[in-house]
Parts: structure tokens; C-alpha cells; sequence
């Protein structure tokens, strides 16, 4: 009967000691200040925009003129299965 009282008395205070410490403990450690630039440095936007625009217009021309090689290329052995 002791024991039990004594179990409940010790479980309550365990129980205000655990949410005392969860409180006090904190979830980030903030290793330094942090501070906002005043300058932005990189990467510049407009820049990546305009090399990724002519990358891909410099990859279509390309496909285009393969997909114009090789549909003339199917047009000519067409035309030779004709005329053989």
C-alpha cells in the first residue's frame, strides 16, 4: 500500500519534471546570427533565363534540321523503290 502511494507521488513528479524539460529545451541551436545581404550576388536570374532559352532554341534548330535530313533522306529512297 506504501509502495503504491509512493509509486503515484514519484510518477506525478516524473511526469511535471518531463514537460519542465521539454520546455526549457530547444529544438534549434542557432550556430550564428543571421544577417540579409545587401547586394544579391548569384545566380542572376535574367542570365539563366536567356542561356536556358537559347540552349533550347539552339537544340530545336538542330532537331529540326535532322528530323529535315533524315525525312529527305526516306523521300529519296522512296522515290528510288519507285522508279526501280
Amino acid at each position: 500500500m506504501v509502495q503504491l502511494e509512493l509509486f503515484k507521488i514519484l510518477a506525478k513528479e516524473y511526469e511535471v519534471l518531463k514537460i519542465e524539460a521539454a520546455k526549457e529545451r530547444r529544438f534549434i541551436e542557432i550556430l550564428s546570427p543571421s544577417y540579409v545581404a545587401e547586394v544579391k550576388d548569384q545566380p542572376k536570374r535574367a542570365f539563366i533565363c536567356i542561356g536556358i532559352t537559347l540552349l533550347a532554341s539552339f537544340f530545336g534548330f538542330v532537331l529540326v534540321l535532322l528530323w529535315g535530313v533524315y525525312d529527305f533522306s526516306c523521300a529519296n529512297s522512296r522515290e528510288e523503290e519507285v522508279t526501280n
